[in-house]
């Protein structure tokens, strides 16, 4: 067990959170303009950056945008 201020070395240290219900240009573009920040900075991906996009639409497109535009952050989609 690790103590509270330690984060197990493959946990991500940062959760970018993302709720959207049926807007995908909105979420589109927000999804590339992250997508161009983290690009920008390399160091995301030594500080466990993840991104959760929270749909409550059960469409399945959403997960499709969400792997287009951001192909090499990890990320999860939770409808």
């Amino acid at each position: 067990m690790t103590p509270d201020n330690q984060i197990p070395e493959r946990a991500a240290q940062v959760v970018i959170g993302i709720p959207t219900f049926r807007r995908p240009e909105p979420l589109a573009r927000l999804l590339d303009t992250l997508s161009a920040e983290l690009a920008e900075s390399e160091t995301w991906r030594d500080r466990g950056v993840r991104v959760v996009v929270a749909d409550n639409d059960s469409d399945p497109a959403t997960r499709d945008l969400v792997r287009a535009h951001l192909s090499d952050v990890p990320s999860t989609v939770v409808d």
